[in-house]
């Protein structure tokens, strides 16, 4: 493990990087809050694979909407709809259970990590935006 420290617009941001850990991990720790990042890697599924497994939808009643993913032709679609309105996002898979979700203009776009039951089933969606972090999405 190496940790560093580096000073960040006046605060002290602390970064922990352990390569031991299987492809790496990333720790950061600022305010007293950590957040763990982890390499992305691994088989990289089709989005077909990835829409038969995860179609939903997925609610949440805090966001008032539902979220559902879906092909369209050859692309996978993540279709948001909600009270005022729906969205439809192109999306990429990046990982066994990482999606990653774009609008028109979009620079950063959404994620998606899919959360499974002891079966294997995927049961949950958590959306990660500039705005939100890991906002749960349940069948």
């Amino acid at each position: 493990m190496l940790p560093f420290v580096h000073r960040l617009i006046g605060r002290s941001t602390h970064f922990r990087f352990d390569a031991t850990a299987a492809g790496g991990e990333l720790e950061v720790i600022e305010a007293g809050f950590a957040r763990r990042a982890v390499r992305v890697g691994g088989v990289v599924p089709a989005g077909a694979h990835v829409a038969a497994e995860a179609s939903g939808p997925y609610a949440n009643a805090d966001a008032g909407g539902t979220l559902r993913l879906a092909m369209d032709g050859e692309h996978l679609v993540l279709h948001g709809h909600g009270e005022y309105g729906a969205a439809h996002w192109p999306a990429q898979p990046l990982g066994p259970d990482l999606v990653r979700a774009w609008g028109p203009g979009s620079a950063v776009g959404l994620l998606l990590r899919l959360e499974r039951d002891s079966s294997g089933r995927v049961d949950a969606l958590h959306l990660s935006s500039l705005r939100t972090r890991s906002l749960r999405f349940t069948a």
